[in-house]
């Protein structure tokens, strides 16, 4: 019997209307703008470099302007496999968020796959930047909300999704992954044999 399976949406296009829906409930005014780019710094990470490392308590949270990052974790079986990908606009808050919160160490280890450009504040700033400008409690929560909206598509994709399905979405989603990370990066987060990432997309070939 055929079944019909509804797909989880593309998060694009949502994210762009909740962010827009964001900015325009909080109104920053150029004193609060200037006073929350304080508590930043700018920093920039080369291909390879560890943004935060599993075992260590992360202290940081970044803002990724730019580039591309992923996440591991170790299994059971002592291999490492991915979680996120981070990438603006969409998924830019970079971090381990359990270890950032509550200084416990990290279960993740953040690399850059890219040359990245963050805006980087540390747990103790963001705390006082709370109390310096309250409207970011409100934005917080709101990137907290579509944190957590992601991570169940990702719950649907591995528990309802096949592999062609998974793998369809995914570069549905993500177009130009195809060129900027390895095979093996992406067939780990998806939950399967590199082999069929081959199998499933055949980029278009340009004329």
């Amino acid at each position: 019997m055929n079944r019909t399976l509804k797909h989880a949406p593309s998060l694009s296009e949502a994210f762009k209307n909740r962010m827009n829906k964001i900015l325009v409930d909080v109104q920053i005014s150029e004193k609060e703008a200037k006073q929350i780019i304080s508590y930043f710094k700018l920093v920039t990470l080369e291909k390879d470099e560890v943004f935060c490392k599993k075992g260590q308590v992360n202290i940081k949270l970044g803002i990724l302007l730019s580039g591309l990052m992923y996440a591991t974790y170790e299994t059971k079986k002592k291999s490492d496999e991915v979680s996120r990908f981070f990438y603006p606009p969409e998924n830019f808050i970079v971090t381990d968020f359990e270890s950032f919160k509550k200084s416990t160490s990290a279960n993740e280890t953040i690399i850059v796959i890219e040359k990245s450009e963050l805006l980087v504040i540390n747990y103790v700033d963001m705390k006082k930047l709370y109390k310096t400008v309250p409207k970011m409690n409100y934005i917080a929560r709101e990137l907290a909300e579509l944190n957590y909206i992601r991570a169940m598509h990702r719950i649907y994709d591995l528990q309802v999704l096949n592999a062609e399905e998974r793998v369809k979405n995914f570069f549905r989603d993500h177009p130009s992954f195809y060129n900027r990370v390895g095979k093996q990066e992406i067939s780990s987060y998806l939950g399967m044999n590199r082999n069929l990432i081959s199998k499933y997309f055949k980029p278009e070939k340009k004329i």
